[in-house]
């Protein structure tokens, strides 16, 4: 105790290291918090190649600045048909938002949704590779249609039971198109 002039003592203030470790360790969880919460992710699509641009933008809290960019392209089924099947020519991406979430938002949905419905599904993308190289100019057209019209695009799930080991057998591919044809009118792009 130190003796002031005016005659009070006057005591140190004194911070126990053990309340340091906690304290610290509180500070450290908030910040991890504030910053993890603060990364927006979202998945787009590219209509024309079929691939998937998975993104993550680490974003300062409770703002739209983003610091750091993290992007990752996958291919998926439909991207493999339709570039084994010709159709992908070298071409800028023309990226559709799907969905994504984060950083105060809950769920945003995009016009890309209907076009990643069928990306993953091997079923339907075995069927568009067999229609491009089987199918009639006609049938060709109307998936080529739905492929680009992203409105229509998730018509070709009703192709999901198109057997995946019929892609490279004409036989098959007709034998199958014969006994589904009345699929072919669930699939024509309305208005």
């Amino acid at each position: 105790m130190t003796i002031l002039s005016y005659g009070r003592a006057r005591r140190r203030l004194r911070v126990s290291r053990s309340w340091f470790i906690p304290i610290a360790m509180f500070v450290s969880l908030g910040i991890f918090y504030l910053v993890w919460s603060s990364r927006f992710h979202y998945v787009s699509i590219c209509p024309i190649c079929g691939k998937i641009e998975s993104t993550v933008n680490w974003q300062l809290p409770f703002t739209d600045t983003t610091y750091w960019t993290n992007n990752k392209v996958v291919d998926t089924p439909l991207s493999y048909a339709l570039a084994s099947s010709g159709q992908v020519n070298p071409h800028q991406h023309d990226w559709h938002f799907v969905t994504g979430s984060g950083n105060r938002i809950r769920c945003a949905l995009g016009d890309g949704g209907r076009l990643w419905t069928i990306s993953s599904s091997a079923p339907t993308a075995s069927f568009i590779k067999a229609t491009y190289k089987f199918g009639s100019s006609q049938k060709i057209e109307v998936v080529s249609t739905c492929l680009h019209d992203l409105k229509h695009a998730d018509n070709l799930r009703f192709f999901a039971g198109f057997p995946v080991n019929a892609e490279n057998d004409r036989a098959a591919y007709m034998k199958w198109i014969n006994q589904n044809d009345n699929l072919w009118d669930f699939i024509k792009p309305r208005e």
